[in-house]
């Protein structure tokens, strides 16, 4: 593997911690009388006086952003600016290891790794959606910029948006050149000529169950999702995370973005029953958000999968709590290192986790709204905290929130 280390020079509009919520409520509390009325012709409570102070603070800082970018972008040759014009968007092949001072990002496909700090993180998160970095600079004073896009894009941190990684990675390492190729609206399906009536029904139910029950409550796909069909069974497992695949699994989402698929499963398998069309939509709905780098907790995808596939949990949750543990989702989070199935083995049907999630996620998306909780997922990227995060977008701890969930689950025990 090969390691750089990367730093940025100077970061503007970033918020320190000594001017979050609560140090600035104490810092500003009786001193911003009068500078702004209201119906009573003053301020009247710390909290209102937080939100104006944090709203001069924030202005601020972006008039010393646009000053310091203009300044930036007027000393940038016209050959660089060319450069730093051209849209990018950070892999989604991305993991982050977090240490106290400085993190490592590893990009899966490649095995490349980069030594990045925490300003650099957030920086690379501002690339989850598709981004010129000239824009950036009203936000960030980066005296070397183009070394640093330009040391991202060797480490395949920062990729153009017009490449498609995860074809690419097919198309070298699998033997995608004995496939065919069909292709739906939203949807690319691989499969060999001895599998191609199937495959194309499958792809087409892959995109009516996504264009009827998902596609108006996420934001636009930017690439297709990929269908891989696996001839052999040695075939479905090379894409599995380690050498030993479960026999009970024949489906699975790969490298974010690949739904690997052993072609008996669409052989024989009951297109129309509700549990087939419940496992793809599952499988969909992790393609979705990695097409969108929203990037979970492994709890919290295969809850918001398992609540956007199938019914109500809790009945069949309450009776796999009379034999099995039922963890807080801080423990699934520690235990869980590469799917659920690292805290039971199950299958999904009988997986305390995958229920729990489903019901959790349930629970908040009926306690704060559908759309508001799509908000909070859709905002969550490789910089982002979780819990943080919820508690800066609805001033709720998603700890309370847990015990609350569990409280409402007890009380349905007979």
């Amino acid at each position: 593997m090969s390691q750089h280390i990367i730093d940025m020079k100077e970061k503007l509009n970033f918020v320190q911690p000594s001017y979050r919520k609560g140090k600035l409520k104490s810092a500003f509390a009786g001193n911003l009388k009068g500078i702004k009325p209201y119906d009573n012709g003053a301020l009247c409570s710390p909290e209102i006086e937080y939100k104006v102070a944090k709203s001069a603070f924030d202005k601020y800082l972006r008039t010393l952003a646009i000053q310091k970018s203009t300044h930036t972008v007027s000393n940038i040759s016209t050959s660089d600016k060319k450069i730093l014009e051209k849209p990018l968007i950070h892999s989604r092949q991305l993991k982050v290891e977090r240490n106290s001072n400085r993190h490592r990002i590893i990009h899966f496909l490649s095995g490349k790794t980069a030594e990045v700090s925490p300003d650099m993180i957030e920086f690379i998160d501002a690339f989850r959606h598709v981004t010129k970095p000239i824009s950036l600079l009203k936000d960030y004073h980066i005296s070397n910029i183009l070394q640093i896009i330009q040391k991202l894009q060797r480490n395949y941190i920062l990729i153009p948006a017009t490449r498609d990684e995860e074809l690419e990675y097919l198309n070298q390492n699998i033997s995608v050149s004995l496939k065919e190729r069909y292709e739906t609206e939203n949807f690319i399906c691989l499969c060999s000529p001895k599998n191609r009536k199937p495959a194309k029904k499958l792809a087409q139910m892959s995109q009516n169950l996504y264009s009827t029950k998902l596609k108006e409550k996420f934001k636009p796909l930017r690439q297709k999702m990929i269908v891989y069909v696996a001839d052999k069974r040695d075939e479905l497992t090379q894409f599995w995370f380690n050498s030993f695949c479960p026999p009970w699994i024949s489906c699975f989402v790969a490298l974010r973005r690949v739904l690997v698929i052993d072609h008996n499963q669409i052989r024989y398998e009951n297109w129309e029953s509700l549990r087939f069309k419940a496992g793809m939509a599952h499988e969909i709905v992790h393609m979705l958000l990695s097409n969108h780098n929203i990037c979970l907790p492994l709890w919290l995808e295969e809850g918001v999968c398992e609540y956007f596939s199938r019914p109500d949990p809790n009945r069949k949750l309450l009776n796999l709590i009379k034999k099995k543990e039922l963890l807080t989702y801080k423990e699934l989070e520690t235990k869980a290192i590469h799917t659920l199935l690292d805290i039971d083995n199950s299958i999904t049907d009988d997986n305390i986790c995958y229920h729990q999630a489903h019901s959790f996620v349930r629970y908040l998306c009926s306690a704060i709204g559908e759309p508001a909780f799509i908000g909070w997922i859709d905002s969550i990227g490789i910089n982002s905290e979780t819990s943080e995060k919820f508690y800066e977008m609805f001033g709720k701890k998603l700890d309370e929130m847990e015990q609350a969930w569990f409280s409402q689950l007890i009380s349905l025990i007979d």
